[in-house]
């Protein structure tokens, strides 16, 4: 029997062999400490005594209790938690051009044809709108401005071209005044100036319809006045007076009647619409209020021919 003194300083005893090998198997007593023998006196550490010598100690598995016969578990640290990977869906999409911006660029191509220009201007600046408010996921800015652009210079191309074929219109509508060309209507011009210069030095009176040609003689420059060029060289005038003002007080008339016009009958003629006419295709006609007009010829009867 043996006195053993635990690791705290407390003697236990008298115990068995087996009982202590049994605390040295659980820990509760170590090989180090003291014990006597229950009839001795002198305290030596337990690796002292021969039964509990390390060499000798064979403790059966079949005589420890579980927690002696198979030593616990190793204590391992928790595992670290997993480092998060980013994930494609995680970062953000990258940025995709606008549909309107594109549609606004395909419809100014085609702006002549005035609706895709209108269209395309919508679309241009809804586009421009989305792509700001957008903060990044939308793209196409520049496609949406030169869409804008191209719209509107083909709206503003459209609209010139309108005008200048409805004024092309207006012009070559009979009755109404036509693109001046040179010389004819110039020489014509001349003429009309001398018919009035001459009714200013007889009292508001115009020339007569029987020698009109010869009483405007002297405020003419030159005889090529009274013919349109490249006319017949052997027609002496290629204008003729109208006859219902011919005489006439030249400010009791009315501003819009006609004055002069071409006609192929030669000096000093003088009438109305019936002898009006030009190898062109069109004539000239001067108004009493100075105005030059170039008409087709079946529009000479639309004009005044009244005072």
């Amino acid at each position: 029997m043996y006195r053993v003194r635990a690791a705290d300083g407390t003697e236990h005893g008298p115990l068995s062999v087996e009982t202590v090998r049994a605390w040295l198997a659980d820990g509760r007593v170590l090989h180090r400490s003291a014990a006597r023998l229950e009839e001795g006196t002198e305290w030596k550490p337990l690796s002292e005594f021969p039964d509990f010598a390390l060499s000798s100690v064979s403790v059966s598995s079949a005589s420890l209790p579980p927690s002696a016969a198979q030593p616990p578990p190793p204590v391992l640290p928790p595992p670290l938690p997993p480092i998060p990977r980013s994930s494609p869906q995680a970062s953000s999409p990258r940025p995709r051009f606008s549909i309107l911006a594109i549609a606004s660029l395909v419809l100014g191509l085609f702006g002549f044809l005035v609706f895709p220009a209108l269209v395309g201007l919508v679309c241009g600046f809804v586009g421009l709108s989305k792509i700001r408010s957008s903060r990044g996921a939308l793209k196409g800015r520049m496609l949406a401005n030169i869409g804008i652009l191209l719209s509107f210079a083909m709206l503003v191309l459209v609209g010139v071209g309108v005008f200048w074929a409805v004024n092309q219109h207006r012009q070559h509508r009979p009755g109404r005044p036509a693109v001046r060309s040179t010389g004819c209507e110039e020489n014509l011009n001349q003429l009309a100036h001398a018919v009035r210069q001459y009714a200013n030095d007889h009292g508001d009176i115009l020339p007569g319809a029987t020698n009109w040609c010869d009483q405007v003689r002297d405020y003419v420059p030159t005889m090529e006045v009274y013919t349109c060029p490249g006319g017949s060289s052997d027609q002496r005038s290629s204008f003729a007076l109208n006859r219902n003002v011919a005489g006439r007080n030249q400010e009791t008339l009315n501003p819009a009647t006609v004055l002069l016009f071409e006609s192929g009958v030669g000096w000093n003629a003088a009438g109305t619409p019936e002898i009006a006419g030009s190898a062109r295709g069109f004539l000239h006609v001067v108004l009493v209020n100075g105005e030059l007009l170039r008409i087709a010829p079946e529009g000479v009867s639309s004009l005044r021919w009244e005072p």
